[in-house]
């Protein structure tokens, strides 16, 4: 493994969430940073071949959460309810996970992240649960931020498993929309009791994992902070083999 800190980027948004609150960055950089990585920011408001540039540089990559993906990207005519629409977010991070998925970069995609990698690789969405998928969980809890909401079930033969070394996790939950159509290489890796994909991962890939809940919401978890570190551990091996 490489000495160096490995340096991941963030994608963000054009209107960047408030840093100090809500379901903002602070929690991602803490995150990442107590796990032995330096963060770095790609945003949707940086010119185009600065963007480039910079994704290229990082050792990994973290798709955050964030507004909803724009229906026609897989296909669908938007429905009612579709929140923060950002075109030139979608167009650029579902770019990169594309990149990421040809090339080997790590990457942790996190609840909109999952939907993007999923989209990315040809998958598709429900685009509202409690309207298309009647009598499921309430997965967007009414407090975002609360640090539990409900159980997961978690594949015996995922990554995910030899990571957290165990079969449920409780988690946080903060979604209205979840995986429908499953993308292109991709695998379940986790779901709830109502059957909605709570984990995805890239089958053959060093380290392609994407969880639907808040892991950087709960940075008291030891499981959440191994997810993180072997994130950082992967991306520092292939930083490794390339620098």
């Amino acid at each position: 493994m490489s000495d160096r800190v490995p340096q991941i980027g963030i994608t963000i948004g054009r209107v960047p969430p408030d840093p100090g609150g809500g379901l903002g960055l602070a929690p991602y950089l803490r995150a990442l940073t107590a796990a032995g990585a330096s963060p770095l920011l790609l945003s949707v408001t940086l010119e185009a071949q600065e963007f480039d540039e910079l994704s290229a540089r990082v050792a990994g990559l973290v798709f955050p959460g964030g507004g909803d993906l724009d229906p026609g990207r897989f296909g669908e005519p938007a429905s009612e309810g579709l929140r923060d629409l950002d075109a030139e977010r979608d167009e650029r991070e579902l770019t990169l996970a594309r990149r990421a998925a040809e090339t080997g970069r790590p990457f942790l995609a996190i609840c909109r992240g999952l939907q993007v990698v999923n989209v990315a690789l040809g998958g598709s969405l429900i685009q509202d649960l409690r309207r298309d998928l009647p009598g499921s969980l309430v997965h967007e809890a009414p407090d975002g931020l609360a640090p539990a909401t409900h159980p997961v079930d978690i594949d015996p033969s995922s990554h995910l498993r030899e990571i957290l070394a165990c079969e449920h996790w409780t988690t946080n939950s903060f979604h209205h929309q979840a995986v429908g159509r499953l993308g292109a290489g991709l695998a379940e890796s986790a779901h709830t009791s109502d059957g909605v994909v709570e984990g995805l991962e890239l089958l053959g890939h060093p380290f392609g994992l994407a969880v639907q809940w808040h892991p950087e919401r709960m940075g008291e978890d030891p499981g959440m902070q191994s997810l993180f570190r072997a994130f950082v551990a992967a991306a520092s091996k292939q930083a490794g083999r390339h620098g």
